[in-house]
């Protein structure tokens, strides 16, 4: 017999003056039910401190009830793959962005950080801008993109000097036809064109 190894329903043997082998429970006691109890009571507080209906696994998530009146947020890139965007900033700071500060969501950055240092995960910094600008600024993304549609409608339907429309009256018979569709982006107001 080698030494160590146990033959069933035998005693490990081993060497003259070496203590026994430990049984399973003295080398690996069974913690699992204080660990169980230690997780329960962890996750009890964490529910007490922030409560379960406010976990949020988005951590770029701002509360629209957060948002002061009259303005609107955005997440805008300060650092692209660890580099500064510099020039982006500047250019968001020329149209009117400013960060805001760590004191107005102190929960969105480590504690410890002074409240005037702006908000900034991952790259991105929350920047707020009146809300009235931001709506005029949808309004004339919305005129330019149905302007870039009409655009691309006329190209589709016009056809070269002396050759003949593409004007099938059998396709539209078929129900065949080109649709156009475009979403309104969420809290804008119908347009009248």
């Amino acid at each position: 017999m080698v030494e160590g190894m146990q033959i069933e329903g035998e005693p490990v043997k081993r060497g003259p003056g070496r203590p026994p082998l430990r049984d399973r429970e003295t080398l690996r006691p069974d913690v699992r039910a204080d660990s169980v109890r230690e997780a329960e009571e962890y996750a009890r507080q964490i529910t007490e401190a922030i409560g379960y209906d406010n976990y949020n696994p988005d951590e770029f998530f701002i509360d629209p009830s957060e948002i002061p009146d009259g303005w609107s947020y955005q997440w805008k890139a300060v650092s692209i793959a660890g580099k500064d965007n510099t020039y982006h900033m500047l250019e968001l700071a020329r149209n009117g962005w400013r960060a805001v500060p760590t004191s107005r969501h102190p929960h969105k950055m480590p504690s410890g950080t002074p409240g005037d240092s702006p908000i900034i995960i991952k790259g991105l910094q929350l920047s707020e801008l009146p809300k009235v600008l931001t709506e005029q600024k949808e309004r004339a993304h919305v005129r330019e993109s149905k302007e870039v549609l009409r655009n691309s409608e006329a190209q589709l339907y016009d056809t070269p000097a002396n050759t003949a429309t593409r004007e099938d009256p059998g396709l539209k018979k078929l129900g065949v036809g080109v649709t156009k569709e475009y979403m309104r982006p969420r809290g804008a107001r119908e347009d009248t064109d």
